[in-house]
């Protein structure tokens, strides 16, 4: 696929074109103080858009500093530190000037990971329209940040001080073509099979080619790809629970519209979101809804109940029971009762923190200490575990030098006693 224009193929050389003469006119306007310095590229998974930034980049000469999950953030990490040089040093050996340009991967799973680093990035980035503004940090480089979609709160708060481009799903036409250059010796049987298989996702599509140019691409290995039980996908599962509320199914279809590990999780906003739909507009509407409410949790409880057993003694085959329990049958229960009548348009999803997630939060915020203070974990716990005793003020001064703050103190203060309690019990 790299000898291809994709762009061209899927219809995306305006887009193309729009961001390479917004990159190659920052410098000229960087030091305008309403000029948007980042660029929101958003679209379905599998629309291969870290691929078009990433081949964009090349195509300009420009050094991409990419930044993804893979990458450890966390609170201490300034945004701003990329201001530190435009050009590529590397690049610089060779008596060859690249700029630099910031690409934010999967900037979903980095809003979760760390809120105040997106809280800074929005800073930097927007337009300064006041003096109060224009007296904070701007970045001297293009920031492009790669996404799903821009629904969420933090996410429109970022697109709306970025220029936003969409990546559209490919039409099956396009695919189809594109399926057809890169495996030529395919007969017309098996391109219906795999446009299938694939479903618009490019991913898929580089995957099998990688398969087809290993000389491993038989009619064995065509069987196994393109199983009838490994077509399902990826899905979003709050269109999953948007389908399920708007739609009547029979138990037969629930493997086709709920994927097996998104089963519980489907379950949990389904429950969320169903009291949107009791409607309540007087007394007698309330009564009713109270006992469909009722009736509804009754079930959700005994199949939680089965979901206990399942996990004790390992009886796996109770989980699609335990969903077809939660989903299908509760969401028939309001169908008889005529609660669903309209459309569901917004579906919620509240994310529990989880104890999973404190100790996690608790082992960066560790670790963080330690790379401060360049320090190891038993090293860094002695320290403080002596300054509890020590109550001089320049201590807490140096520390403050070093951006440890009063409320950090206290957090590692309180870790080392709950510590120290634990070692005692």
């Amino acid at each position: 696929m790299d000898d291809l224009n994709i762009n061209s193929m899927l219809g995306r050389e305006s887009i193309f074109n729009d961001i390479v003469y917004y990159i190659k006119s920052f410098d000229y306007n960087s030091k305008n103080y309403l000029f948007r310095r980042g660029i929101y590229i958003y679209g379905k998974p599998g629309v291969g858009k870290t691929e078009f930034v990433l081949r964009l980049l090349k195509t300009c000469n420009i050094n991409a500093i990419i930044c993804d999950t893979t990458e450890t953030r966390n609170k201490y990490v300034d945004v701003s530190n990329v201001n530190v040089s435009t050009k590529s040093i590397c690049s610089l050996f060779s008596q060859v000037h690249r700029n630099n340009v910031l690409v934010l991967d999967e900037i979903e799973l980095i809003q979760d990971e760390d809120k105040s680093f997106m809280k800074k990035l929005i800073k930097l980035i927007r337009p300064k329209t006041t003096k109060k503004q224009q007296a904070e940090g701007k970045l001297n480089m293009p920031v492009i940040c790669v996404g799903i979609n821009i629904s969420d709160k933090k996410n429109c708060e970022l697109s709306d001080v970025c220029k936003v481009f969409e990546l559209k799903e490919p039409s099956q036409s396009q695919i189809k073509k594109l399926v057809c250059l890169t495996m030529p010796l395919l007969k017309e049987p098996d391109i219906g099979r795999i446009l299938k298989y694939v479903n618009s996702n490019l991913h898929k599509i580089a995957s099998l080619q990688c398969i087809n140019l290993n000389g491993k691409m038989d009619k064995y290995t065509l069987d196994i790809l393109l199983n009838d039980t490994a077509q399902n996908g990826q899905k979003d599962v709050k269109q999953v629970v948007k389908n399920v509320f708007n739609n009547s199914f029979n138990i037969s279809q629930h493997s086709q519209i709920i994927n097996e590990p998104d089963r519980n999780i489907v379950s949990l906003i389904w429950h969320e979101n169903v009291i949107d739909l009791l409607s309540v507009r007087n007394d007698e509407d309330l009564k009713n809804s109270i006992r469909i409410y009722s009736q509804i949790l009754k079930n959700i409880c005994f199949a939680d109940c089965v979901n206990r057993v399942t996990f004790q003694c390992q009886i796996w085959s109770f989980n699609e029971l335990c969903s077809l329990i939660k989903t299908f049958y509760c969401n028939n229960i309001l169908r008889e009762n005529g609660y669903i009548k309209k459309h569901c348009t917004d579906i919620r999803f509240t994310k529990i923190l989880t104890k999973y997630s404190y100790e996690y939060n608790n082992c960066m915020f560790i670790n963080d200490m330690c790379n401060i203070l360049t320090m190891d974990k038993k090293d860094m716990i002695l320290l403080f575990s002596t300054l509890q005793k020590n109550t001089d003020s320049d201590t807490y001064d140096i520390l403050n030098k070093y951006d440890i703050s009063a409320l950090n103190i206290r957090r590692i203060n309180k870790y080392i006693n709950n510590f120290e309690d634990c070692e005692e019990v």
